[in-house]
Parts: C-alpha cells; structure tokens; sequence
C-alpha cells in the first residue's frame, strides 16, 4: 500500500464507486434471477473449494472491487499513467527568434548597413 494520506475525499469517491458496483452488480444478479444472498454463498463456497487459478484470481478480482485499499492503490496507478501520459512534450522552437528587437531583419548578422 502507498504512504500517501488517505483524504475524506478519497474515502467519499470510494464509497461512490462502491455504490455503482453493487448497484450495477445487484441489476444483473436480478435480471438473471439470483438472489444476492444465494450469489455470496456461491462466491464463498467457489473461493473455498476451487483449484482452478482463473476461477481464482476472478473470485479474487471480485472481491477487491469491494476493497478499499484495493482501490486506492488502482485509483494512485491510473492517476500516474495519466500524469504521465498528458505532459506536454516540450519541442525547440521551429524559428530562431532575433536577439535585438530593433532588428528589422534586413541584413546578415554583423551586418551594419552598409548600402
């Protein structure tokens, strides 16, 4: 886990998120007619007896979407990659700009305007 403070306003977003989670996690359970209670029980029996990695590392991925400090520590990568992503690239100019403003750009440099 990160030792960056943990802010209410973390904590708020957390519970936000949480609320899409279950909310959008209890319409599907409805629409495919199991109950909430049986659905945990299955999750708990799966976690207990299952072998298979995958089943697993679902079951696992399941149940750390309920997890504070797993989403914290999701929400501080993704804020990186971010970061990281939308830091302006800093590219030389394509022009040289002239030293002297008076410069009226009309001979070559050291010229002195002999005509």
């Amino acid at each position: 886990m990160e030792s960056a403070e943990h802010t209410l306003e973390h904590w708020d977003l957390f519970q936000t998120y949480l609320k899409l989670y279950e909310d959008t996690l209890n319409e599907w359970l409805e629409r495919e007619g199991v109950e909430n209670a049986q659905f945990y029980k299955d999750v708990q029996h799966v976690q207990d007896t299952t072998t298979d990695p995958k089943v697993q590392e679902f079951v696992y991925c399941l149940l750390a979407s309920c997890d504070y400090d797993s989403f914290y520590s999701v929400m501080v990568r993704e804020a990186m990659k971010l970061g990281a992503s939308s830091k302006p690239i800093l590219r030389a100019p394509e022009t040289a700009e002239a030293k002297n403003a008076d410069d009226d750009g009309s001979g070559a440099k050291g010229d002195k305007g002999s005509k």
